[in-house]
């Protein structure tokens, strides 16, 4: 019990330290925000996912993770069938919205840990 318990707590850690939130690109509290404060925006600003390549990868590394965010009460299995419809309001806002690999979020990680100064949003506004 302990031992399974000790695994996923770490696996859960270094998933969701290396695979979510923690990358350059991505906004962090102290970066300098979007003047167009909508939620849905931030998500996309605040969230990368992983490239995956099928459901088992999604469940355990937080795969569809701005879905996720963007519809928290979805089955995750359920999550992937939203794309067509995130990628279309995507291009209705013109933004962009990319998947990294696992070793580029790794590396971002350690990059965003690094950086002392804030990144500024708010060139990103339409």
């Amino acid at each position: 019990w302990l031992l399974f318990h000790c695994t996923s707590g770490f696996w859960l850690i270094v998933t969701s330290v290396t695979t979510t939130h923690h990358h350059p690109e991505l906004y962090h509290a102290g970066d300098i925000p979007r003047e167009d404060t909508d939620w849905g925006l931030h998500q996309v600003d605040t969230v990368r996912d992983v490239e995956k390549k099928s459901l088992a990868v999604v469940l355990t590394t937080f795969g569809d993770h701005l879905l996720h965010h963007l519809f928290p009460s979805v089955d995750h299995s359920k999550l992937a069938q939203l794309y067509p419809a995130l990628y279309e309001t995507c291009k209705e806002f013109q933004e962009v919205y990319s998947f990294k690999f696992l070793p580029e979020m790794i590396l971002g990680m350690h990059q965003r840990i690094a950086n002392t100064k804030p990144r500024s949003f708010a060139k990103k506004l339409k």
